[in-house]
């Protein structure tokens, strides 16, 4: 569309100089013939001139009238689009956060053992901002007022993770989402030891790690999680 409407453009222009030429002519014939006395035979040429100089300034008129009135139509027609497409890219915009946002949560719930993971998102989803940084998709963690939540371990700009928002919530309000741990013995149910707490065992059972943050506060467990990974790693 854009070459066709430049076509015409430039078809509009060639002409709309045609006839400001032959009016250029015809006005300097015309003031040839004022210069001196005109006979019948001059007088009705100079009436002739005359009359086909208004057609051509007529006709030039109209063809500047035809070229405005396409600029203005493509130019409308092309905010629309660009409006159009503005629109929807907006929407799709909206929708990655969306799904990105709960993709993410949803993710760390179930990580953690949640077995009702809509239900807690449900709760959760007013907390996970999206925003897009250089067209990628950067979750951040707020609270109701929409401000960032952060801590010690934050560097500028950032917020907690998912994973320890979550973290938290489970440790406190949201603790009945997790299901009973159980009695194995271990110390990860309530009421166990957190020194006879078997790291590795809660690992890799998200119900009784969850069992054992509940008890103990996640800033223990985090710190015997350390501890115990030192250990592994001086085994090596």
């Amino acid at each position: 569309p854009a070459d066709e409407a430049d076509a015409e453009k430039q078809k509009l222009i060639a002409e709309s100089r045609k006839y400001r030429k032959r009016a250029q002519e015809a006005e300097a014939a015309l003031r040839q013939l004022q210069e001196r006395a005109l006979s019948e035979e001059e007088l009705a040429e100079f009436r002739s001139l005359r009359a086909e100089q208004k057609q051509r300034e007529q006709a030039d008129l109209a063809k500047t009238r035809q070229y405005e009135t396409l600029v203005a139509e493509l130019t409308e027609k092309h905010a629309r689009e660009l409006a159009q497409a503005n629109q929807r890219g907006q929407l799709l915009e909206a929708q990655l956060r969306k799904v990105v946002g709960a993709d993410r949560l949803k993710s760390a719930l179930a990580g953690r053992g949640v077995t009702r993971v809509d239900q807690a998102a449900y709760l959760l989803q007013r907390h996970i901002r999206v925003e897009l940084v250089d067209g990628e998709p950067v979750v951040q963690v707020v609270d109701r007022k929409g401000q960032p939540i952060t801590d010690a371990a934050c560097q500028g700009g950032e917020t907690i993770t998912i994973d320890r928002f979550v973290d938290a919530w489970l440790a406190s309000e949201g603790a009945h989402f997790l299901p009973p741990s159980g009695d194995t013995g271990s110390g990860a149910h309530a009421g166990g030891s957190a020194d006879r707490a078997d790291i590795a065992e809660l690992e890799a059972n998200p119900a009784k790690r969850y069992a054992f943050i509940r008890e103990h506060g996640t800033d223990e467990y985090l710190r015997r999680l350390g501890e115990w990974k030192r250990r592994q790693a001086a085994r090596k």
